[in-house]
């Protein structure tokens, strides 16, 4: 009872603060109260249901409320609803199993990103900087967290029986911040990484540098090997001006240090055989083999999936990887045996789509995809929500020169200029209406 009690509560906080504010803070606040319940509570590491409970509750009415006093056009609900349409296949294939499948698991880690996804497309240009600056802010202070965490300065904040080494320097820990998970911790720092390379943070340029040092340096301490690597590959196609320059200054930069890490014997070292060689490597590449089993082996569940929750019931009838970790470690493969050829065809078409948008920010989303075949990245409410938010950039980027008004109550620009045109218009009206001078 104390528990419900707590999240009503939470709840009649968050109704008071979002109808009580200014109209142009709404997304802004309800935005930054869950990105703060999906980083700081890792819900699947807390064993208080009132705890849970109380994450849904702040993401769910946050959503509501922004929904009421805010609407956004058709070219943002496309995203809106391709997302909705892979969350109704996963509940769909849950209902159809459900001796297997729990529908608690995806509504714990659907429903904060789908919020955040619906605060995201109905907020102003001013208001996803602020968002941006939050997330980039929130995420330098999780690499440093996790660098004291690494070397042993700092404790581990939740108690997660499994310690994770770290698998480029033996003898220590990976860094797991609040996030409860070196690789979700890996995601965020990537994220923030591919906002400031970005240049969405709108950050001075000694600003971005040191954001970018902290995050790469946490992103180190977290032993996410792809996300090294992914991080390297933003970095190296940030380089230059158009987007044509950035590929060719990237693939150039990319050879050269290959060439230069082979010349020097890098790739025969320790640190690189740790760092190819290893059970994750194995495991990861075992999913993909996974594949043929599952759709010639489960024939009636090859469309709709297995239902989410159902991997460990998969597991014990052999049809994925054999070994010590009971997780698939790859979103696609996980994405077929929960929601079937539907849900894995869905969740491809909204990647595509997304990516294909005017003027959209690719750089986040690209990585995040590409940790798709590393990690289960959307069995994770921080996960779920980092993926919604990557959507939400490539779908509200064409709108940068949209003349909605911006926090602080500022005249938008356009407005301001189609006034001074107007009140213009008299003055050169009367000024022709003028006789010239005779020439003398």
């Amino acid at each position: 009872m104390l528990e419900i009690t707590a999240a009503l509560a939470v709840s009649a906080l968050v109704v008071i603060v979002l109808l009580t504010c200014r109209r142009d803070w709404v997304s802004a606040i309800a935005g930054s109260l869950v990105v703060a319940a999906v980083v700081l509570i890792p819900t699947f590491y807390v064993s208080e249901t009132g705890t849970k409970n109380g994450v849904l509750a702040v993401a769910s009415v946050a959503a509501l409320l922004v929904l009421l006093r805010r609407r956004f056009d058709a070219s943002r609900r496309r995203g809106s609803w391709l997302v909705a349409a892979y969350v109704a296949l996963a509940a769909a294939a849950t209902v159809l199993h459900p001796q297997t499948a729990q529908m608690t698991e995806l509504v714990t880690a659907a429903l904060p990103g789908a919020s955040l996804l619906v605060i995201w497309l109905a907020s102003l240009p001013s208001e996803r900087i602020f968002l941006i600056r939050l997330i980039v802010g929130v995420s330098t202070l999780e690499a440093i967290y996790a660098l004291l965490e690494m070397v042993g300065l700092a404790p581990r904040l939740w108690e997660n029986p499994v310690i994770y080494p770290h698998q480029l320097l033996p003898g220590l820990t990976r860094g797991e911040g609040t996030m409860g998970h070196p690789l979700m911790l890996a995601l965020l720092l990537l994220l923030a990484v591919a906002l400031v390379l970005s240049q969405q943070a709108k950050f001075t340029r000694p600003q971005k540098t040191a954001s970018f040092i902290l995050l790469s340096a946490g992103l180190f301490a977290t032993g996410s090997r792809s996300g090294i690597i992914v991080a390297v590959a933003l970095l190296l196609f940030s380089l230059g001006g158009s987007r044509a320059t950035r590929v060719v200054v990237g693939s150039f930069s990319a050879l050269l240090l290959t060439l230069f890490l082979a010349a020097t014997g890098f790739f025969s070292g320790n640190i690189v055989t740790s760092f190819l060689e290893g059970d994750s490597v194995g495991h990861r590449s075992g999913a993909l083999e996974a594949v043929p089993k599952l759709i010639t082996q489960q024939p009636a569940n090859v469309i709709i999936g297995n239902g989410v929750g159902s991997v460990d019931n998969l597991f014990t009838q052999g049809l994925l990887q054999t070994g010590n970790f009971f997780a698939i470690d790859n979103q696609l493969v996980t994405t077929l045996a929960t929601t079937g050829i539907l849900g894995l065809v869905t969740l491809v078409v909204t990647v595509v789509v997304a990516l294909c948008q005017r003027d959209a920010i690719r750089k986040p989303l690209i990585a995040v995809t590409i940790f798709f075949f590393t990690f289960d990245v959307l069995s994770w409410p921080a996960g779920f929500s980092l993926y919604a938010l990557a959507l939400g950039l490539c779908f509200t980027q064409q709108d940068h020169k949209s003349s909605e008004q911006p926090m602080g109550g500022t005249k938008p620009i356009n407005a301001l200029r189609s006034s001074v045109q107007a009140d213009s218009l008299p003055k050169k009206r009367a000024a022709m209406r003028r006789p010239r001078a005779l020439l003398s």
